[in-house]
């Protein structure tokens, strides 16, 4: 048995379970999304060739393993470990210390009504929450709605007027 062992951390370069990172950075979150770039043909072999060595050597970990606690280990380091073998080959994500392009703002309409000044309210505000807050759904729902609701009273209170003019 102890022969075995001795054969798996020597294979493993002494590591039997992938270490963690224990600190301030280390709390599971969200990565952000890989993006390979467009790679010519000698760099998508040497990425095929590292993703099939990485995963080459994380099977015959896996079912090397001599108990569950120290095959999820292995498992849970397989997106980090995926992650690191293709970064050169993807894209630099955007540094968050440059400041972004302000889109630019349209100038101020001229309205006649109050009811224009608030569609107007409303569809800057569905704007801004769209630009923000693209994937909180319930957010951008509600300001479409928002819009829907100030142009069916616009609508409503245009059919009052023509009324008002054509009755007299």
């Amino acid at each position: 048995m102890a022969d075995i062992e001795a054969e798996i951390a020597a294979r493993d370069e002494g590591e039997t379970f992938p270490v963690l990172p224990i600190g301030p950075g280390s709390a599971p979150a969200r990565q952000p999304r890989l993006r390979l770039r467009q790679l010519n043909e000698e760099e998508l072999d040497a990425a095929a060739e590292a993703l099939q060595a990485l995963a080459d050597a994380m099977a015959s970990k896996i079912s090397d393993a001599d108990s569950w606690t120290t095959g999820e280990g292995y498992i849970s380091a397989i997106p980090e470990r995926i992650r690191e073998a293709l970064q050169p080959y993807a894209t630099q994500p955007p540094q968050p210390g440059r400041p972004r392009q302000q889109r630019q703002r349209r100038p101020p309409r001229v309205t006649r009504t109050q009811r224009e000044h608030r569609l107007d309210e409303a569809l800057d505000d569905m704007e801004a929450t769209q630009q923000e807050t693209p994937r909180d759904q319930r957010a951008v729902r509600r300001a479409r709605r928002r819009v829907g609701r100030v142009r069916a009273s616009m609508a409503q209170q245009e059919l009052r007027q023509a009324f008002a003019k054509d009755e007299a």
